[in-house]
């Protein structure tokens, strides 16, 4: 009888351990290296519909501040506003995730190689080679958006937007509807030629980035893609050419 109930204790001891072991952890201790604090944050950051692509998140190191930078038309770019964001304080923060990747402890040969697969995974892209041969002039591009107003879903944060080319060179964007973190709206930027490309810089928005695209002329619109041939957006015209 004592034999059975050593043996029947042990069994017990057993189960509880292997329990313990396999058992995940808890919703809010699902990243044990992450403060409660910056886990509240990590879970709001990965509502891909609030907070699309592109994004990454920055930890402080041993402390409860985070931020995150998402939105953006390149990786590199999320990073560094996230890092930006979170040291803004004086915090030592580190890169913890990029997407929905944690990449804490990748090495940067690893992390350049995520950072290529994400870009190439989220974005659509077009023959360079096509693109170039149809793209505008920088006078052709001018002549065809100057003063005139168009609507657009946008490709990776599918808000709903009008933008108005201003002759003055200004850029009007309205955010008519949005799912996302970024709320319903009016936001300026600045318009340019450049060479033969579209750039654009908004005041409040990308963190005032410059960016430049070749123009594609499509049906009662225009579609613009990045250098590496990433398409960007595509709007179609609510109003018409003045010699139209």
């Amino acid at each position: 009888m004592k034999n059975f109930i050593i043996q029947l204790i042990t069994f017990l001891l057993f189960c509880v351990l292997v329990s313990c072991e396999t058992t995940p952890p808890a919703p809010e201790h699902a990243y044990p290296d992450l403060s409660l604090a910056q886990q509240k944050g990590f879970k709001k950051y990965l509502d891909a519909e609030r907070y699309p692509h592109f994004k990454a998140f920055a930890a402080e190191v041993d402390g409860d501040y985070s931020r995150w930078g998402w939105g953006y038309n390149k990786p590199e770019h999320a990073i560094e506003t996230a890092m930006q964001y979170c040291g803004g304080k004086g915090a030592n923060c580190q890169l913890y995730a990029v997407g929905e990747r944690v990449v804490k402890n990748f090495s940067q040969e690893q992390l350049s190689n995520f950072l290529r697969e994400y870009y190439n995974e989220v974005l659509q892209f077009g023959n360079l080679r096509d693109i170039r041969q149809q793209a505008l002039s920088g006078e052709e591009i001018k002549i065809l958006i100057t003063g005139r107003e168009g609507e657009g879903v946008t490709l990776l944060h599918k808000i709903k937007f009008a933008m108005k080319f201003m002759a003055s060179g200004r850029l009007k964007l309205q955010i008519i509807e949005s799912k996302t973190a970024l709320s319903s709206s009016n936001y300026g930027g600045e318009w340019w030629i450049e060479g033969d490309r579209y750039c654009r810089k908004y005041d409040k928005l990308l963190s005032g980035r410059t960016e430049c695209f070749y123009v594609i002329k499509e049906e009662n619109g225009i579609a613009w893609y990045a250098e590496d041939g990433a398409l960007n957006d595509r709007i179609r015209f609510t109003t018409p050419l003045s010699s139209e």
